[in-house]
């Protein structure tokens, strides 16, 4: 199975094969890595890469593929097919200068394919529908209300149009016949851009570096205030001979505990 990342293989071999949960991985990560240290190597003459696939990842069997391709330019490249080399399997086996096979493989791909559900009945049937809402009026998903402007603030005018064409039957098709017609293709544009917002763009920036500057300011004014603090905590022992300093700071030593 060709997968994005990292090759892998099973921690149990089971005793049929099953695809995808327990099968081997040849993540592109590690086969690209691989093919890029053969084309360094002065010592590789040719590379034979064995594929026995049943496919996997399009975009990993694309970066195998170009890997291969590149290496091809370089030193002969040739695949050996094992019992299936289908779909991603078939597209590696694509880049190589010659390509074995027996005469049992299973060899051939039908293109990408990509699965999903359709839930349009479901939805119907539960009563889920689509509803898009406007600031301007207009609730009708009609090529998303005329722009992706969703204040509205070009023409809310518009869009009260399009409420009494859409009344009138019209489809979309002829909603936008309809706009063009009266008022040419720009009506159908985005709206007018309207300048850089410098003030925006710049006043929070402003705002945090003023807040961190007087933080950190506080910070240091506290750190001082600690350190003055503990400095005046100490006695001031100078004039006194050892004895005493010794019998004033087990006097203190005595007092504090």
């Amino acid at each position: 199975m060709i997968v994005d990342g990292e090759s892998g293989r099973p921690p149990v071999a089971p005793p049929l094969p099953i695809p995808i949960v327990l099968s081997p991985r040849a993540g592109d990560r590690t086969v690209v890595q691989a093919i890029r240290e053969a084309a360094r190597d002065d010592r590789v003459r040719a590379v034979v890469v064995y594929v026995n696939s049943p496919g996997g990842s399009a975009s990993a069997s694309e970066a195998i593929h170009s890997a291969l391709r590149s290496l091809d330019t370089e030193k002969p490249v040739v695949v050996a097919m094992g019992p299936v080399a289908a779909s991603g399997g078939y597209y590696v086996a694509a880049a190589a200068d010659r390509i074995y096979v027996t005469r049992s493989s299973i060899v051939g791909s039908v293109g990408v394919r990509m699965d999903g559900f359709g839930l349009t009945g479901l939805m119907q049937k539960l009563g889920v529908e689509r509803r898009l809402r406007c600031t301007g009026g207009c609730n009708l998903d009609v090529y998303t209300c005329r722009t992706t402007d969703f204040t509205c603030t070009y023409s809310p005018a518009l869009h009260q149009e399009i409420v009494a064409l859409v009344q009138q039957g019209k489809t979309a098709d002829e909603v936008v016949g309809a706009f063009v017609a009266k008022y040419g293709e720009t009506a159908l544009m985005a709206p007018p851009k309207r300048g850089f917002n410098w003030a925006a763009y710049l006043l929070p920036g402003i705002v945090i570096t003023i807040v961190g500057i007087v933080i950190a300011a506080v910070l240091i004014r506290r750190s001082r205030v600690a350190t003055v603090a503990a400095v005046a905590q100490e006695p001031d022992m100078a004039g006194l001979s050892p004895g005493e300093a010794a019998r004033l700071k087990a006097e203190l030593d005595r007092l504090e505990s």
